[in-house]
């Protein structure tokens, strides 16, 4: 077992003495004479708990030698309680706070500003503050940094289809039109693009262009509901138009049209849409001799020298419309077609129907051996 060993407690008194006799040794050194150390919060400590001399002589010896030498420790509150409570008097702690070491220098840290860093303006910068402009409703500001990612990546469909959405939305039709067909030609199979343009189309008043883009939707998505529904309500408008326009400019003079014959002219042998059929309907009547503006030529396939079959609505074949249209077409003396307005049939089926005929080509109708301007009849059966 480990044994403590304990210093007698005279020879801690002759200790104690030897301090206090050192302490005033020093005291008495002529001030030039360099101090052998500094006094430490102990030496201090010690030599005022020591019983070999008075209070006001030991506070005496140790304010002088403190003044002397100095000490290594700093006055802190809590130190000076214990040396208040130890019997220090105030002219040693006077001394002590005198005498304490001066503090450290405070290292001055230079404040570093960081550098503000640039944001690289490239096309992605572009698009994602425009889609920070339009959470904030800044239209105009989102359209211009739309134009900037463009102009960075020219063949972005989504940038492009974005700007022209937000251009209709500002009214500036045209440019949004331009636009849309831009993305369309970039991502053909995009039916956004169509739906966009098809939009803005029928409020430039260009049902036909519309009309045009809605079939486009259907025949990449047959389910697209709104699509065939458009188609549905443009054509129904185009025909009745049509039909008011046709019942302005027909004559009183023109004749009830012949009923048509279900046989198939030779021009319709080539056509490629084995769903609609085109027939070939009775002789023309004959053309009245006498008779003034447009002759009735009755059934026009006889007169037909390259008949275009019309191309299945989409959205028609999508409902399973089918039916027979008749058109009633008007030519110049020179064979050309004035126009063609369906008369019967489904809206869903006559403007295609309406198409196939004005592009159509025609001989001239004579009368007496001399061509007329002249109306007649086609008639065209779609069937699935």
């Amino acid at each position: 077992m480990r044994k403590t060993f304990r210093i007698p407690e005279k020879l801690q008194d002759a200790l104690i003495l030897l301090v206090l006799l050192l302490l005033i040794a020093v005291a008495t050194v002529p001030a030039q004479t360099p101090p052998s150390h500094q006094l430490s919060l102990a030496d201090v400590l010690i030599a005022l708990r020591s019983k070999k001399a008075e209070i006001g002589e030991k506070n005496k010896i140790l304010t002088e030698a403190v003044r002397q030498r100095g000490i290594t420790f700093s006055l802190t509150p809590e130190i000076e309680k214990e040396l208040d409570g130890t019997g220090a008097a105030n002219d040693l702690i006077a001394a002590i706070r005198e005498k304490m070491p001066a503090p450290p220098p405070v290292q001055t840290v230079a404040k570093v500003t960081p550098t503000e860093v640039k944001p690289v303006e490239d096309f992605a910068f572009f698009r994602n503050r425009a889609n920070g402009e339009l959470k904030d409703g800044k239209a105009d500001a989102a359209i211009a940094d739309l134009e900037k990612a463009i102009a960075l990546d020219p063949k972005d469909a989504g940038v492009r289809h974005d700007r022209a959405l937000l251009l209709a939305q500002k009214n500036d039709l045209d440019a949004a039109a331009a636009e849309y067909s831009k993305a369309a030609d970039l991502a053909p199979q995009d039916v956004r693009n169509y739906i966009g343009r098809a939009s803005v189309d029928e409020r430039l008043n260009k049902p036909a262009d519309a009309l045009s883009d809605y079939q486009k939707v259907l025949s990449l998505d047959p389910a697209d509901k709104d699509a065939a529904a458009a188609v549905v309500r443009i054509s129904s408008a185009m025909t009745k138009a049509a039909i008011d326009l046709t019942a302005k400019q027909q004559q009183p003079s023109v004749e009830k049209k012949a009923e048509p014959v279900q046989t198939q002219s030779a021009a319709a042998k080539d056509q490629t849409n084995s769903n609609i059929d085109t027939t070939k309907q009775s002789a023309a009547e004959p053309v009245a001799e006498g008779a003034t503006g447009p002759v009735n030529a009755g059934n026009l396939m006889t007169y037909c020298t390259d008949l275009v079959k019309p191309t299945y609505p989409p959205s028609a074949m999508a409902l399973r419309t089918s039916g027979d249209v008749t058109v009633n077409v008007m030519l110049d003396a020179d064979g050309h077609v004035i126009d063609a307005k369906a008369t019967s049939g489904n809206p869903s089926l006559r403007g295609a129907a309406e198409i196939a005929a004005k592009r159509s080509k025609f001989k001239p109708v004579t009368r007496n051996g001399k061509p007329v301007t002249a109306t007649g009849i086609m008639s065209y059966t779609f069937k699935l």
